[in-house]
């Protein structure tokens, strides 16, 4: 299970953190959300991002911005 906090810029500039605890969470949301365009994209960052963080930030699209706030924002599944 990662451990470590997510900290992704999205469009616009905003910082989202995920804490290491909610990672699984909302890849799992994100995974749930795969048939919306770059849902899975987003899952694999924020992953990746979990287990070793990118020396450079990373800036999300518009779009992917926008389904990871949907993910982020949905409860865990039942």
């Amino acid at each position: 299970m990662p451990k470590s906090e997510v900290r992704l810029t999205l469009h616009g500039g905003e910082t989202l953190t995920i804490a290491g605890q909610d990672v699984p969470r909302v890849c799992e949301s994100l995974l749930r959300l795969g048939a919306e365009p770059n849902a899975v994209v987003v899952a694999a960052v924020v992953l990746a991002e979990s287990r070793q963080p990118s020396l450079l930030p990373l800036e999300l699209t518009a779009a992917q911005s926008a389904v990871l706030r949907k993910a982020a924002a949905m409860p865990e599944a039942a």
